[in-house]
């Protein structure tokens, strides 16, 4: 059985200086940030993206990622990213996250757990 991975919430609404691994961020911040014109990656599959998805976000379903590499090397890896997918027991975002910060070294990775559904939820962005 898979084992959800857990991950460090971020508390306040400002970001560490260094991050030592991808960190969760609710969905207050995740709005700030979103105002603040931080990059929104979409984990989920182009399907769900392409019906709705954050205002702005980029779509690199977790699924099939090796397919967007190119769009993955166009981002700036210094710069922070926020990942969603479906929130509740869906973990692509955790996963991505742990791709881009791993693998392509990205120095800043936030998730968005409760992802898109709150989001939506809220009124908040989406197109």
């Amino acid at each position: 059985i898979k084992e959800k991975k857990i991950i460090n919430n971020i508390e306040g609404s400002t970001l560490p200086d260094i991050f030592e691994e991808p960190m969760s961020i609710n969905i207050d911040l995740a709005y700030k940030l979103f105002l603040d014109g931080v990059l929104f990656l979409d984990a989920r599959d182009s399907d769900d993206f392409y019906d709705e998805h954050i205002l702005n976000s980029i779509n690199i379903p977790y699924e099939i990622m090796s397919d967007y590499e190119d769009t993955i090397l166009d981002l700036d890896p210094i710069k922070p990213v926020i990942i969603y997918c479906s929130g509740g027991e869906c973990d692509l975002s955790i996963h991505l996250g742990d791709v881009l910060f791993d693998e392509y070294e990205f120095e800043k990775v936030l998730i968005f757990e409760d992802g898109f559904p709150a989001w939506k939820e809220l009124g908040y962005p989406i197109q």
